[in-house]
């Protein structure tokens, strides 16, 4: 019989955000959590759809305060399309 082996799985994500006037601000999350190997691809999942997540939400907070700035939401639209097409099969990922 195998062995099942424990470790950690984690993600990370990191997106700097440009406020103009020569300010910027830098948003990083780290997430890991404890993982056998039969399981590895779903947990790695949830962390990453956890950190995507946060750093979105965090970015989002600051171009709420910062109405003036119009740039690079792009990069966090990429993240939601990812995140979507991910978690299209049926039921969402979240880190618990």
């Amino acid at each position: 019989m195998a062995e099942k082996r424990r470790g950690l799985v984690g993600s990370s994500c990191g997106l700097t955000v440009i406020l103009g006037g020569f300010q910027s601000a830098r948003i990083d999350c780290w997430l890991a959590l404890p993982s056998d190997t039969r399981r590895f691809r779903d947990v790695h999942k949830r962390c990453e759809s956890f950190v995507y997540g946060k750093v979105r939400d965090e970015v989002l907070k600051i171009y709420k305060r910062n109405e003036e700035i119009k740039g690079s939401l792009s990069a966090v639209a990429l993240y939601n399309a990812d995140l979507k097409k991910e978690n299209n099969n049926g039921e969402e990922a979240e880190a618990r």
